[in-house]
């Protein structure tokens, strides 16, 4: 699940470009959307914490059962709608060299 999330912010962070060329305003949006990522990341670790001692008397494993599909479940409601609804087309940067394929040619760029 992790990879997933650092996999989806990398492809968000693409699109910052396209919402503005001012450094102050980019530097706005930027940590608005870290902020935002951090009070919901409080809000789940807090709902977990909190639905640990509840009443329901939950084992460790049972605890961490709960975490990772309540973690899945969001993943997959707020992932999903946001690579389908939200992201745009955008167009090629740059135009991949013959023969080459997408898996080494960022590696190769790197060199």
């Amino acid at each position: 699940r992790y990879f997933d999330k650092i996999m989806h912010q990398v492809c968000t962070m693409a699109y910052l470009p396209d919402l503005t060329h001012d450094f102050i305003e980019m530097a706005h949006y930027t940590s608005r959307f870290m902020m935002n990522q951090y009070l919901v990341q409080g809000a789940y670790t807090t709902l977990v914490i909190v639905i640990s001692f509840s009443p329901l008397a939950l084992s460790n494993l049972d605890t961490a059962r709960l975490a990772a599909g309540v973690s899945a479940l969001i993943g997959v409601i707020f992932f999903g709608y946001s690579w389908i609804f939200l992201f745009r087309k955008r167009p090629r940067l740059r135009v991949l060299a013959p023969g080459a394929n997408l898996y080494t040619t960022g590696f190769k760029q790197l060199l």
